[in-house]
């Protein structure tokens, strides 16, 4: 695996499932030993992951940049209910002790929970007439990834994902209810 992202200096990975189980959980588990061993990763690779209601394995939560659970997947992770801000609050703080650096529980129409161990902020979602929220989830990973990639702060690209997805939601379909890069206006 040696320097087969220097490449990609500056990106961000994405790690779906059943991606994660595989690559991911092999990726991980070499970070995690070169850190214990005090070695570090050339050019690492910050990822993000969106999870699917599972939960995972420690190797994977530890020295992750970026988990993205909604509400369902949060309670899945944490045994927490998660139904307001408070609630996510404590379902966040659990996913910092675990080791995750950042955390972001989308909430839909709440907004998203951005939380690290330097503290949490509700980032309020747009109004909008909402008609199916098939693809709300990918769509605001995907605008996170690539915002991060552009060198936007973690604040700014959890700003930006919450106005994709709520575009995303206003239109029927997947793929059909992406908005494009106009349409969603950088924070």
């Amino acid at each position: 695996m040696n320097g087969w992202w220097s490449q990609y200096s500056g990106s961000f990975g994405l790690l779906e499932q059943p991606i994660c189980r595989g690559f991911g959980l092999r990726f991980c588990s070499l970070r995690s030993s070169a850190r214990r061993s005090g070695q570090h990763l050339t050019q690492e690779i910050p990822f993000i992951l969106p999870i699917h209601a599972q939960s995972l394995p420690p190797e994977i939560l530890n020295g992750l940049f970026l988990l993205t659970p909604n509400q369902t997947e949060a309670g899945l992770l944490t045994g927490i209910e998660v139904q307001c801000q408070e609630t996510a609050t404590a379902a966040a703080e659990i996913l910092l002790e675990q080791g995750v650096e950042n955390v972001a529980i989308t909430l839909g129409s709440g907004g998203v929970l951005l939380a690290s161990k330097s503290g949490s902020e509700l980032i309020a979602a747009p109004e909008v007439s909402a008609v199916e929220s098939t693809a709300a989830g990918d769509c605001f990973n995907g605008a996170c990834a690539v915002t991060l990639a552009r060198g936007l702060s973690l604040n700014e690209a959890v700003r930006y994902a919450c106005q994709a997805a709520a575009v995303s939601v206003t239109r029927m379909g997947a793929q059909d209810s992406l908005p494009r890069a106009n349409e969603v206006q950088l924070p």
